[in-house]
């Protein structure tokens, strides 16, 4: 789970909005099959480099979903809300194994990538597993939300370890001054815009944090 900053909502968005009236209350459902929705999912899916908002895996807009961070059910008046939009894998049908949105369903999140040290929660291995940190007014929170996403289930597992051993690899055969610029370029895009998958694993275990 990497931080999200939020930016401005699509201008057609916000427009469409706008169109309420006493003969039309817009909701979240009238948005299904509009150019505008389509819209606001390549908006979250730039903001967020193109990887999943809880997992990190590549997404693109075929496969991914428009997640809402505080459940559209019960937090109905923040279905339409741009800041409680992101962007999240499991698009398809059925989802199997369930993780991230589809299996977080309406449950709530304590520790989620809007908080900008989101990072500080968790702990990578390099076999590819997550732990909650060990900082005590963090753990809990963190053992949480691994819980609710399914963040430790085996897919995910093996996809952040084969994320980091290519990684490992490609430092390997490079000249040391190369493989310092590369551990730079970490959380930096691409020239597509593009975020790394799984940059969170790959930093925890290349370069751990000291505790607090």
């Amino acid at each position: 789970m990497r931080p999200i900053s939020k930016g401005a909502e699509p201008a057609d968005f916000t427009q469409w909005k706008k169109g309420e009236s006493p003969d039309w209350n817009p909701g979240w459902d009238d948005l299904d099959g509009t150019a505008i929705k389509s819209t606001v999912k390549e908006s979250l899916l730039r903001e967020q480099g193109y990887v999943c908002c809880y997992c990190e895996q590549q997404v693109e807009k075929a496969d991914s979903h428009i997640e809402h961070l505080e459940s559209r059910h019960d937090f109905p008046q923040r279905s339409l809300d741009y800041t409680n939009l992101l962007a999240c894998c499991t698009r398809e049908k059925p989802r199997v194994p369930k993780h991230c949105g589809s299996r977080k369903g309406h449950r709530s999140l304590r520790v989620h990538p809007l908080l900008p040290d989101c990072r500080e929660y968790f702990v990578f291995t390099g076999s590819g597993d997550v732990r909650p940190t060990d900082v005590p007014a963090r753990n809990e929170m963190a053992r949480e939300a691994i819980s609710i996403l399914g963040l430790d289930i085996g897919k995910l597992v093996a996809m952040r370890k084969s994320a980091l051993d290519g990684f490992i690899q490609a430092l390997a055969e490079v000249e040391p001054e190369r493989a310092k610029a590369l551990l730079a370029r970490m959380d930096a895009r691409d020239a597509q815009g593009r975020n790394m998958p799984f940059a969170s694993t790959i930093l925890s275990v290349v370069q751990p944090r000291s505790s607090p």
